[in-house]
C-alpha cells in the first residue's frame, strides 16, 4: 500500500539531516514507498555519520541503532555528505524534506533562496495528511510533552494508540502507518517550528497548553512566535475540536479566529464547556453535564501547572469517547516523563529533582510551586536573544517562595542578577540568599552547600543549554551524575 501518489514519488526529492531523526525516518519511508530519485544530505562527515545519528535516536536501544542506521545506510539513494558535498544539486529539487530547524543554521543559505520556489515538507505533514486515523495535535511553550504523553497513555487504555513528536527522545513511527486502523489514535507532539511548514489537512483535535512568548531567536518577534502557535489550528472546520487555556490571556485572543468547536481548561474557574478545577477536585463539563474525574490529591504530577496539563489531556480524551473511568485511573497513576520535574535521588535528607527541559523563564516559575518544602534552585544558562524583563515573572515567583537560596549561573546570570534586584526592590524583599556562579557544576556545588535535610534542589534552568552543553539532555545526564556522585 503506498501512502504517497505516483506523482510524488516521480519527482526529484532531496532530504536534508539524513542522521536526524526526522530524515532517517523519512529516508527510510521513501524507501518502502518506492521513490526512485531520491538525495540525501548530511553536513558532518562520513566518519561521523554513526556518532550524529546515534545522538538523535536516543530513544532506541542500540541494537535498534545500529539496524536502524544499516538500513539507512544501504538505501539505494545518492547521498551527499560532508561540508564539501552537502546541499549540491539540491537546486535540482522538486520537493525538499526539510528538519524543523533547518534555518537556524548558516551552512543552509541555499535552502532561503528555494524558499517559495520549491515545496517544502517536513515529517509532521505527513503524519496530519497520511495517517489513516484519529490524529491529534498538541503544542504550547510548556507542557506538550507531559500533555501529549499523558493523551497517549489515557487513549492506549482504550484502543489502540501511536504516539510521536519533536524531541528526539521520541521515536518517529512513519514505518508504522500501514499497521495504523481508522479506529486507531495518534498523539504528536508539535513544536512551533514544525508548525511553520504548510498543511493540506488539519489535525482532527488540536490542544495548545499556553503562549509564552519564547524562541524568539527562531522569529522575528514575539507576533511570530504567536503566529506560529495559531497554525495549530489551521484548515480546522466545524467538524474538528480546538482545546485552549482559559487562564492564559494570548490563547483567548485566539479563539474568535477558530472555526472548530471549541473546549477549555482553567484552574480558575468553573466552566460551562470544558476541564476545571473546582475546591480542589477536577471536572469535565460538556453538554450540560458534569463528570467528576478525581480529587486534585491523588494525581502523583506535582505543581498545578501540571493539574492544567492533566485538564487539557483529560478534556481530549473525553472528547475522542475515552470514558471518565478510564482518564480517572490515568491521570492518577501517571508519575511523567524524564527531564521534566524528574526526582533523581534522596542524598542526607535533600531531594534532587531534575528539570532540565524547562528551556524558558516559565519552567522556574513553575517547579518553585510545585513543592512545599524549602527549595534551593540552580537557573541559568544562555538566551540566543535575551530580552529585557523576560525574567520578571519567574523572579516575582521565586521571591514569593519558600526559598532556601538560589543560584544564578552560566551567560546570563548577569542580567538574571539585574532582574532579582528590580523584583527584590519591587517587592521591598532587603535579603535573599543568592549566589552566583560560572558553570552549572559549580551552581550544582554551591547549592550543595546551602541545602539542608528536608530541603528540595531543583536544577530548573529557564534558559537553553548552549555554550555550556550541547543540548538539554547533556545537562540533564551531568545534573544525574553530579548527585549520584554525592
Amino acid at each position: 500500500m503506498a501512502f504517497l501518489s505516483t506523482d510524488i514519488l516521480g519527482k526529484k526529492i532531496h532530504v536534508v539531516g539524513m542522521t536526524g531523526a526526522e530524515g532517517a525516518s523519512i529516508a527510510r519511508f521513501l524507501a518502502t514507498e518506492g521513490a526512485k530519485h531520491v538525495t540525501l544530505h548530511d553536513f558532518v562527515e562520513t566518519g561521523d555519520l554513526r556518532e550524529s545519528f546515534d545522538r538523535f535516536h536516543e530513544a532506541l536501544t542500540e541494537q535498534e541503532r545500529q539496524s536502524q542506521f544499516d538500513e539507512l545506510m544501504s538505501l539505494p539513494f545518492e547521498a551527499r555528505i560532508g561540508p564539501d558535498a552537502y546541499l549540491d544539486g539540491v537546486e535540482e529539487a522538486e520537493l525538499l524534506f526539510l528538519p524543523q530547524s533547518w534555518f537556524r543554521y548558516e551552512q543552509n543559505k541555499v535552502l532561503h533562496e528555494l524558499k517559495g520556489k520549491v515545496p517544502f515538507w517536513n515529517i509532521t505533514k505527513l503524519y496530519v495528511e497520511l495517517a489513516p486515523c484519529t490524529v491529534v495535535g498538541i503544542s504550547g511553550t510548556s507542557g506538550k510533552s507531559t500533555t501529549s504523553r499523558l493523551l497517549y497513555e489515557i487513549c492506549r487504555r482504550d484502543r489502540t494508540a501511536w504516539f510521536t513528536g519533536n524531541d528526539r527522545l521520541n521515536v518517529q513511527i512513519l514505518d508504522k502507518l500501514p499497521e495504523m486502523k481508522p479506529e486507531d489514535v495518534l498523539v504528536v507532539e508539535v513544536s512551533n517550528r514544525q508548525l511553520l511548514f504548510d498543511f493540506d489537512k488539519p489535525f482532527d483535535l488540536a490542544g495548545l497548553t499556553n503562549i509564552i512568548p519564547s524562541h524568539l531567536d527562531d522569529h522575528k518577534d514575539a507576533a511570530g512566535y504567536i503566529e506560529a502557535k495559531k497554525r495549530l489550528f489551521r484548515g480546522q472546520t466545524a467538524e474538528h475540536y480546538a482545546v485552549l487555556n482559559a487562564d492564559d490571556e494570548i490563547s483567548q485572543r485566539l479563539l474568535p479566529e477558530i472555526p472548530a468547536v471549541q473546549g477549555l481548561f482553567s484552574l480558575q474557574k468553573e466552566l460551562e464547556a470544558g476541564a476545571f478545577r473546582k475546591n480542589g477536585e477536577l471536572w469535565i463539563r460538556w453538554n450540560g453535564k458534569g463528570y467528576r474525574l478525581a480529587d486534585e490529591r491523588d494525581v502523583k504530577l506535582p505543581g498545578p501547572h501540571n493539574t492544567a496539563n492533566i485538564l487539557l489531556a483529560s478534556l481530549l480524551a473525553f472528547l475522542l469517547d475515552v470514558d471518565t473511568k478510564t482518564i480517572r485511573e490515568t491521570i492518577t497513576s501517571f508519575s511523567g516523563i524524564p527531564h521534566r520535574l524528574e526526582v533523581v535521588r534522596e542524598v542526607r535528607g535533600v531531594t534532587y529533582v531534575e528539570d532540565s527541559s524547562a528551556c524558558n523563564p516559565d519552567g522556574p516559575r513553575f517547579a518553585v510551586q510545585s513543592f512545599p518544602q524549602p527549595i534551593t534552585l540552580l537557573v541559568g544558562g544562555k538566551r540566543p536573544q535575551p530580552k529585557e524583563g523576560e525574567f520578571l515573572p519567574m523572579f516575582r515567583a521565586i521571591v514569593k517562595a519558600r526559598m532556601r537560596g538560589l543560584v544564578l549561573y552560566g551567560a546570563i546570570r548577569e542580567q538574571m542578577q539585574h532582574e532579582l534586584d528590580q523584583v527584590k526592590e519591587e517587592l521591598h524583599v532587603d535579603e535573599f540568599p543568592v549566589e552566583q556562579a560560572e558553570t552549572m557544576p559549580e551552581a550544582f556545588a554551591k547549592g550543595v552547600a546551602m541545602s539542608r535535610a528536608g530541603d528540595v534542589l531543583i536544577l530548573s534552568p529557564g534558559c537553553e543549554s548552549f555554550g555550556e552543553f550541547r543540548e538539554y539532555r547533556e545537562r540533564a545526564q551531568v545534573f544525574h551524575d553530579l548527585v549520584n556522585a554525592l
